[in-house]
C-alpha cells in the first residue's frame, strides 16, 4: 500500500522534487507583472498629484506624491532584482500585500480628490 502512495506522491511532485520547479519564462512574466503593477500605481499617484494641485487640494496631492515615492522606494530597495530567477522560490505574499495596500490607497486618494473637486 505504501508503494502505491509513494508512486502517487512522485507523480504529483512534492515541494522538494525537481518536477515541481518552474521552467521557462514564468518567473520573468511574474516579475514583469509586479513591475507593471508598481509602475501603474506610481503613474496613478502622479496623475492624482497633478490633478490635486491644479484643483487646490494640496494635502491630497502631497499624500499622492508621498505614496508614489514610497512605492518607488519599496520597489527599488526592498525587493531584489534576481528574486524571480529560474529555480528560485519567492514568497509572493509581501508583494501582494504591498500591491493591494498601494492600489487601495491610490483609489482612496483619487476618490477623495474627486469628491473634493465636485464639492468646490
Amino acid at each position: 500500500m505504501s508503494d502505491v502512495a509513494d508512486a502517487g506522491d512522485a507523480a504529483r511532485g512534492s515541494a522538494d522534487s525537481p518536477e515541481s520547479e518552474v521552467y521557462g519564462a514564468a518567473p520573468e512574466r511574474t516579475a514583469l507583472a509586479w513591475q507593471r503593477t508598481g509602475l501603474s500605481v506610481v503613474l496613478g499617484c502622479f496623475v492624482v498629484f497633478v490633478a490635486s494641485f491644479r484643483t487646490q487640494n494640496i494635502v491630497i496631492g502631497v499624500a499622492a506624491g508621498v505614496l508614489g515615492l514610497a512605492i518607488s522606494a519599496v520597489s527599488v530597495f526592498a525587493f531584489p532584482v534576481n528574486a524571480y530567477s529560474p529555480g528560485r522560490r519567492v514568497d509572493s505574499w509581501p508583494l501582494l500585500v504591498v500591491a493591494a495596500v498601494s492600489v487601495t490607497a491610490l483609489g482612496i486618494l483619487g476618490t477623495v480628490s474627486g469628491v473634493l473637486t465636485l464639492r468646490a
